[in-house]
């Protein structure tokens, strides 16, 4: 039988029943063909929403596997090689595909730093603006201040879900005084010296 990883969606030679590991992406899976009944306990009996042996259910997306459980989020009956586990809740691969590409999965959304990074860079980027002496520092923070927020800004336009929208405009604004400032010091430097 050939079926999807349910990570990665690389096509796979599942023949049996068992234990597999996908060779792309490395991650384990279990897989149940036809209504064979596990030799050992399922895991999954104790979570939330484990659909009971004894009603056979078959999965939504392979019509030849037992479900085992339910998604969390629509639903649907599903097998073990469809089950993908994030944040401790249970998905199908369509939810979970989703949810990623909206953002709105809880670890996509605090490992999403770059509207912190702007907004840092930005306001670093004033501080040096403060000793004259600084005043050029305020130009290479301002340059990743601005990078880093438009990067912010195109990610979160396909994946509105996640947070940061506001900062990363703040880290924008405050980036490009920064600059200004700096390029205004360089100016004022470059007419000093040159009047001497």
């Amino acid at each position: 039988m050939e079926a999807p990883c349910p990570r990665c969606r690389q096509s796979l030679d599942l023949p049996t029943s068992g234990a597999y590991q996908c060779g792309r992406c490395g991650s384990s899976f279990e897989v149940i063909l036809g209504f064979e009944k596990p030799a050992l306990p399922s895991p999954f009996s104790q979570v939330p929403g484990a659909v009971p042996l004894e009603l056979a259910a078959v999965c939504a997306y392979h019509p030849e596997n037992r479900a085992v459980l339910t998604c969390e989020r629509c639903g649907d009956f599903i097998c073990r090689l469809c089950t993908t586990t994030v944040d401790g809740r249970l998905y199908c691969a369509r939810c979970f595909d989703l949810l990623f590409h909206r953002g709105a999965l809880q670890h996509a959304q605090t490992a999403f730093k770059l509207p912190a990074i702007s907004l840092t860079m930005g306001i670093l980027s004033v501080v040096a603006t403060i000793p004259f002496c600084c005043g050029i520092l305020s130009l290479p923070l301002g340059v990743v201040g601005l990078v880093q927020g438009s990067r912010a800004l195109t990610e979160l336009k396909t994946r509105p879900n996640l947070p940061g929208r506001a900062n990363a405009l703040w880290g924008i604004g405050l980036s490009s005084g920064g600059l200004l400032f700096a390029i205004l010091w360089a100016v004022w430097l470059a007419f000093a010296l040159q009047g001497r």
